[in-house]
């Protein structure tokens, strides 16, 4: 009897991640303006939007990082995990330009890189 090859694993679905819009929110009981990008996943045949605030991202990477290494086994991950922009107090990120420099910083455009970013 002839053995036969395991099937081949199906690829992946593809990945796109894009932040078509911003907004600038005033808030009495934040001491200054802050901005929610609403994030664009699609993957595959699916589209899915959320809207967050740095914080929210930035904590959601965290956690994320925090579930890959307890994945991996042994305190290391168990594949490369990319780093988050870091936060900067002295900027005011409800100005365009820092805006959209920090969405270029989420989807991963560093500035040589050639992104496709929508206008808000």
């Amino acid at each position: 009897m002839e053995e036969q090859a395991p099937p081949a694993a199906a690829a992946p679905p593809e990945v796109r991640v894009s932040i078509p819009h911003t907004e600038v929110v005033h808030e009495a009981k934040e001491w200054r303006p802050f901005v929610v990008f609403e994030i664009h996943f699609h993957v595959g045949d699916l589209d899915h939007i959320v809207h967050k605030r740095y914080s929210q991202l930035r904590s959601l990477h965290d956690q994320m990082g925090m579930m890959q290494i307890g994945l991996g086994g042994g305190g290391q991950r168990s594949y490369p995990f990319p780093n988050f922009p870091s936060a900067n107090i002295f900027k005011d990120y409800s100005k365009p330009e820092h805006t959209e420099s920090r969405k270029r910083e989420l989807i991963g455009c560093g500035p040589t890189t050639t992104c496709t970013l929508a206008n808000n």
